[in-house]
């Protein structure tokens, strides 16, 4: 029961990143398009927009949603995410999910495991101090 998942997209966002976070780790010589499964143009674009991509998100009051119509393009395979750029490529959840776990593990002292049983997601965010800037 430790790993149950929040339906809202900040949970699954959280649950994304904590699993991307660990691919990252474990195969350090892929490259991050090949980690995602996006193009060279997509990982350009996601990272160069990702501070747009959250201001999207929490202006349209998605982050705590749990209604997985309003979202599923950002967390599951689709041709780009609804809601912006074409050029957003679906899945782009995860790239913002990653992020904010990153920032969690540079600003906590904590181990992988231990981050695998983090579960307070509203929590995780204030203590992740991510805040994306242009």
């Amino acid at each position: 029961q430790r790993y149950i998942v929040g339906r809202d997209l900040l949970s699954q966002l959280i649950y994304k990143g904590k699993a991307m976070y660990c691919i990252d780790k474990m195969l350090p010589e892929s490259t991050m398009e090949d980690k995602f499964r996006f193009s060279k143009a997509q990982m350009d674009w996601t990272e160069e927009n990702e501070a747009d991509i959250w201001q999207y998100i929490v202006h349209e009051d998605l982050l705590f949603s749990k209604n997985e119509q309003q979202f599923r393009t950002f967390i599951n395979y689709a041709p780009f995410a609804k809601g912006i750029p074409p050029e957003a490529p679906g899945r782009v959840g995860y790239y913002i999910g990653y992020r904010m776990v990153s920032e969690y593990m540079k600003n906590n002292e904590i181990d992988i495991e231990d981050l695998m049983y983090l579960t307070d997601s509203r929590e995780f965010l204030k203590q992740s101090k991510y805040k994306p800037t242009k």
